[in-house]
């Protein structure tokens, strides 16, 4: 008798293909390169978590026939597909046979093989596709072979939904399926979800299918979901244990409060980017970001006192972490205090403590200039960088506000294009 764990996953195929597949179209073709197709049209290239290739295997009906013949273990790519199906709500991959086309007219053939140890699948011709050729995937025999079990079963019907993903045009990316994210499910006999990027990403390519096929009818997946489904929408100063937020994890991490301050955060070097309900996504390296300047629309503070902002690129919401990595412009983060002690609420006075906390301004404007190498800091930020990484050392600068410490040291606030600085004066002279 079928373990249980089977009967589950034969159900869930039943459910999904239960009266689909009768009306299904004959195929004319197979690999189609998709270079030259504008797909995410109204997305820049940096709003996109999924990565796409330039090939699909997608023909001119929206749909993925294929032909595992050769498989034994036809569960699992039954269960694969079914997987990708439930994932975009519409029946996009189904077997010849469910198709009702001829066996030759399988876009994507399915095998079994010896492949070297460690790798569970490949799709494509060592590494090659040719246009109008049937795609290949091959599923090695050890991971086949390991389906007799709950856990090898899981992970077979991981390994192909994989493959499928790039059969459908989708290259590698840091999620649970195209990446490597989901193990730890996996590793506990858990199939993770197809991530919802991939699932657009898919539903981008049916949306513009007539870019690939002239004359074909768009298809729009039921379940595309836009970048307002990933945005952190609280609108108190404190994060709530129900906001949507509050679940993301940051490495031992997690966000504590919010500000609304706005300004710009220009983006130094690699950070790590998340989404709301999605986790991480991606590094500001992979999204194109590093070295861009994105307008911030929500702050934030971590339990573990680090600082993170919610970005708005394209249509898309992400959050990416602060620190020494990030600069911060705009009106906000500028120390604005007209009275000659800093006071106690002035945003200014948590920036140093103990006897570097500033004690006295003086706003009469001068000149100085920077001999060597000193430390920067941002009001509401704290420390973010030196003179010397912003080539700053050397120049001279208008001083904004003067301020002494409680240890007699002064620091300068001082306006650089659209950044407003603190920094130390061990290595300054007053130029006039």
């Amino acid at each position: 008798m079928k373990k249980f764990w089977k009967t589950l996953l034969s159900a869930l195929i039943i459910a999904i293909s239960f009266g689909a597949f009768s009306t299904a179209n004959q195929v004319d073709a197979r690999v189609k390169f998709t270079r030259n197709a504008d797909f995410y049209k109204n997305e820049p290239e940096n709003a996109k978590p999924s990565v796409l290739s330039t090939i699909t295997t997608i023909n001119k009906n929206g749909t993925m026939i294929y032909d595992a013949d050769a498989v034994k273990q036809k569960d699992v790519i039954a269960a694969a597909a079914a997987h990708w199906n439930k994932a975009v709500g519409i029946n996009l991959i189904m077997s010849y046979q469910e198709a009702h086309v001829a066996k030759a007219d399988a876009d994507v053939v399915i095998e079994p093989a010896d492949l070297p140890a460690g790798i569970g699948g490949v799709t494509g011709y060592d590494g090659y596709v040719y246009e109008t050729w049937q795609n290949i995937i091959k599923i090695a025999n050890t991971t086949l072979d390991a389906a007799s079990s709950q856990k090898g079963f899981v992970q077979a019907v991981s390994t192909t939904s994989h493959e499928m993903g790039h059969a459908l045009g989708l290259n590698h990316d840091p999620g649970a399926l195209m990446g490597t994210s989901g193990a730890a499910e996996l590793a506990n006999g858990i199939l993770p979800a197809i991530p919802d990027y991939n699932v657009n990403a898919v539903g981008a390519i049916l949306k513009d299918l007539d870019q690939l096929y002239p004359g074909s009818k768009p298809i729009t997946i039921p379940n595309m979901t836009d970048g307002s489904a990933y945005r952190d929408a609280g609108t108190t100063e404190e994060i709530l244990p129900t906001d949507r937020v509050a679940q993301l994890v940051l490495g031992v991490d997690h966000l504590a409060t919010r500000n609304f301050n706005g300004g710009t955060v220009e983006i130094l070097s690699n950070e790590n980017v998340y989404q709301v309900g999605r986790g991480q996504v991606g590094t500001t390296n992979s999204f194109n970001l590093t070295k861009t300047k994105q307008p911030i629309v929500t702050g934030y503070m971590s339990a573990g006192s680090q600082r993170y902002y919610q970005i708005k690129v394209g249509s898309q919401y992400y959050i990416i972490g602060g620190g020494s990595r990030v600069i911060i412009t705009g009106d906000a983060y500028r120390d604005n205090g007209t009275t000659t002690d800093v006071l106690d609420p002035d945003l200014i006075s948590k920036l140093f403590k103990d006897d570097s906390r500033l004690v006295s301004r003086d706003l009469t404007h001068k000149t100085i200039e920077i001999t060597g190498n000193e430390d920067v800091y941002q009001v509401g930020v704290g420390r973010i960088s030196t003179t010397n990484a912003l080539l700053l050392t050397g120049t001279q600068q208008e001083v904004l506000t003067t301020y002494v410490k409680v240890n007699g040291f002064h620091v300068y606030q001082i306006h650089v294009g659209d950044r407003y600085l603190i920094i130390s004066s061990d290595f300054t002279k007053v130029v006039n």
